[in-house]
């Protein structure tokens, strides 16, 4: 999994991960987290996300039965475009507020980055 991970890092794909650490004796249990955007997806969310960004959770899709978020705005058609992705072991108020705030700040990020490349 690190493996897939840090590739995917490479790619500009990911833009958190955290992963999951049972509980000890001096700290809580910190969960899976993945969040996931393209740079394609970034590109809808910065040209659609303005007016409205949609939010849906399916639960047991995979082996483990973590749910998978999807961020999700309205093309020029209606047609609903996915924009970013989560996948975590928790879905706790705080996880899906960073969820939230990691994909839409996810664009802004790789601007920078190009930018700062470019100079």
């Amino acid at each position: 999994m690190a493996a897939l991970i840090d590739e995917l890092r490479r790619e500009g794909s990911v833009l958190f991960y955290q992963p999951y650490k049972q509980a000890g004796r001096r700290s809580g249990e910190q969960p899976l987290v993945i969040v996931m955007q393209v740079s394609f997806q970034a590109r809808m969310l910065d040209q659609f996300g303005r007016r409205l960004v949609f939010m849906d959770a399916t639960f047991g899709v995979n082996k483990y039965g973590y749910p998978l978020y999807a961020l999700v705005v309205q093309d020029e058609s209606g047609r609903g475009v996915p924009v970013s992705f989560m996948v975590c072991s928790s879905d706790t108020a705080e996880v899906v507020e960073h969820f939230l705030r990691t994909s839409m700040e996810g664009k802004k990020r790789r601007t920078e980055a190009a930018v700062g490349a470019a100079v």
